[in-house]
């Protein structure tokens, strides 16, 4: 749980930016040009060991990109790349736009061998500057270089890759976000909830020289999405099911109540009796109101009881004894809300401020006992019969074929019932200073659009894809809602063999990349002159604008000189505003798309 100072925002998307009458994409079979390069060494492709069998290990060996972009030494027209061949080579290889040529690799870094980790995770790289390159061997090295050559060497306690970084060239501190993982200590009722397995964020600073000048270390128990550092390098940004905690810092000593990070102990009244399971309170919902029943031990006045209610959190004491107290599941209206107490119980009736379910009363607590409203459960199942049954009778004889055969498509489901939070961790104070709940939002796509800012994060909204970037310090907005996919949380979500998603740093186009040979690219929608009418079941409308889709397929000449296609896995991606990208374990392309998204040749390609 969040520290008590902790602000609680809710990430408002901008509506402005949103499309409410967007329809679909168009489908264009014209192809871009594809020019393909051969790195005359075979890479690998980055799995996971047999040994990291857990989620947080596939995260973090996902992390460790093989494509690395190097946008100090790149302009419009030159485009820089660092590839990781394996745990100790890598590799510059560049692009050039006007003449659509690729620089062959060559070998430029070495990196130090592992000499005590027993199982790596793969090398991975962040260019800091013209001249600043920093490695970490996936084990238990970190490496600056400069020029080229190795200036130092860092010692890393466990295998790791590096999440984020952070130099700004004027400054003497390198900022580097280092993810690993680490075997959690539970009960068996935790790691069900929780698993086995943890993430690990490393926070280290080093000086020009290279030397370490400081060391935080931040423990996640639950599912981590997403680790970036905050534009003003004082804050790490984490995504995860369960709260952050630092655990370590080696400039100040680390409180009990950090590492506990303020936990308010909440002692339940009385518990409703329950052979199998007790519960603090009973609570249940519609689509208006929420109510709760707390039973009490004894008569109680209601002047006794201390009331505090906002817009989401709440707190009801008794006394000095607290009854419950948290940030509320969703959002409520303050005014309509209201409370009795009725012998030995209390009765809470809380009015919405959405339609949105709500899957806590508390966030994280988990004392009450959730028992439906009969009325919506008789909704729901008429919705759900009308969504799933091919018949609106199914009685008698035709009581066995009451099935859909088109059942609810995975891109139609919404996120999971688990609790998913944006945090901000203070370094200095070790404490959660702002905090969102992202719960019904699944993420669409993290990506680090430029070198010294934080990852801009791609979540979804209904069925739109909304970018997010963490620009802003003040606590009331301390994200901005940059641009927007329309459908595109729908469209990823619906393609099952997908590896890579991302977008263009100017938001120009998003793109779905699959495991092997297919591209898919998404443009926003743009006006057109043509005179066309959209026609469908409920009629016809003008069309103003038209938003495309390009489906690339990888190809390449063969010694015989035919065209053949690429079936070599995808290994790495980078989304230019003017070209696409992909590495395979045998070639890098350049899909070059400068000038095609314009609204001209679009209603050529009509």
């Amino acid at each position: 749980m969040a520290s008590k100072e902790c602000a609680i925002v809710d990430l408002a998307p901008n509506r402005l930016l949103l499309d409410p009458h967007f329809e679909s994409y168009k489908l264009v079979h014209e192809g871009f040009p594809t020019v393909g390069g051969s790195l005359e060494i075979e890479l690998k492709e980055n799995r996971p060991d047999v040994s990291q069998f857990g989620l947080q290990h596939v995260r973090t060996v996902c992390a460790a990109e093989q494509l690395v972009f190097d946008p100090f030494n790149s302009s419009d027209e030159l485009y820089s790349f660092y590839v990781i061949a394996d745990s100790s080579r890598i590799c510059g290889v560049q692009f050039d736009l006007r003449a659509q040529k690729w620089t062959l690799p060559k070998g430029v870094l070495e990196l130090p061998a592992n000499e005590s980790v027993a199982v790596p995770f793969p090398a991975s790289l962040a260019v800091l500057s013209e001249d600043h390159i920093l490695a970490c061997n996936g084990a238990d090295k970190l490496i600056l270089f400069h020029n080229g050559v190795v200036k130092s060497v860092l010692k890393v306690e466990d295998a790791s890759v590096i999440a984020d970084f952070r130099y700004d060239g004027a400054g003497d501190t390198i900022d580097v976000l280092l993810q690993s993982v680490f075997e959690r200590h539970s009960s068996k009722d935790t790691e069900k909830k929780e698993g086995v397995f943890g993430a690990q964020l490393t926070w280290i600073q080093l000086a020009n020289s290279g030397i370490e000048k400081r060391r935080r270390v931040i423990r996640v128990n639950g599912n981590l999405e997403m680790a970036t550092l905050s534009a003003s390098r004082s804050d790490v940004i984490v995504m995860t099911s369960v709260a952050p905690v630092v655990v370590h810092d080696s400039l100040k000593e680390v409180s009990q109540s950090s590492q506990d990070g303020d936990a308010m102990v909440v002692e339940p009244v009385e518990k409703a009796s329950d052979e199998d399971e007790k519960f603090a309170y009973v609570w249940s919902q519609n689509d208006f109101e929420v109510s709760a029943v707390f039973n009490l031990c004894e008569s109680v006045k209601k002047s006794d009881v201390n009331y505090e209610l906002s817009t989401n959190s709440l707190q009801i004491k008794i006394g000095e004894n607290i009854v419950i107290s948290g940030r509320l599941g969703g959002i409520v209206n303050t005014d309509e809300s209201t409370w009795t107490i009725d012998k030995n119980k209390l009765e809470l009736t809380l009015f919405k401020s959405g339609i949105l379910g709500w899957s806590d009363l508390i966030v994280g607590d988990k004392r009450g006992k959730f028992e439906p409203d009969p009325e919506v459960m008789a909704t729901f199942a008429e919705r759900l019969e009308r969504i799933t049954s091919a018949r609106s009778d199914l009685s008698g004889d035709n009581a066995n074929v009451n099935f859909n055969q088109n059942p609810l498509e995975d891109c139609d489901m919404m996120c999971s019932d688990e609790i998913m939070e944006l945090y901000w961790v203070d370094g200095e104070t070790h404490k959660i200073r702002i905090e969102s709940d992202v719960s019904r939002h699944q993420v669409v796509f993290a990506a680090k659009l430029a070198p010294n800012e934080p990852r801009a994060l791609c979540m979804r909204h209904d069925v739109d894809g909304i970018l997010w970037k963490f620009d802003g310090q003040d606590v009331r907005s301390p994200a901005t809602h940059h641009a927007t996919f329309s459908a595109f949380g729908y469209v990823q979500a619906a393609k099952t063999q997908r590896k890579f998603t991302t977008c263009s740093p100017d938001y120009s186009y998003a793109a779905i990349i699959d495991r092997k040979r297919y591209a898919f690219l998404y443009w926003p929608e743009k006006a057109v002159n043509a005179n066309l009418v959209r026609r469908n079941a409920s009629g016809q409308r003008k069309v103003t604008g038209i938003a495309v889709q390009n489906v690339i397929s990888l190809n390449k000449t063969n010694e015989m000189g035919e065209n053949q296609a690429v079936d070599d896995p995808i290994l790495g991606a980078y989304a230019s505003n003017n070209a696409l990208f992909l590495l395979t374990t045998k070639d890098v392309f350049a899909v070059v798309l400068k000038g095609l998204s314009s609204a001209k040749e679009l209603d050529d390609l009509m």
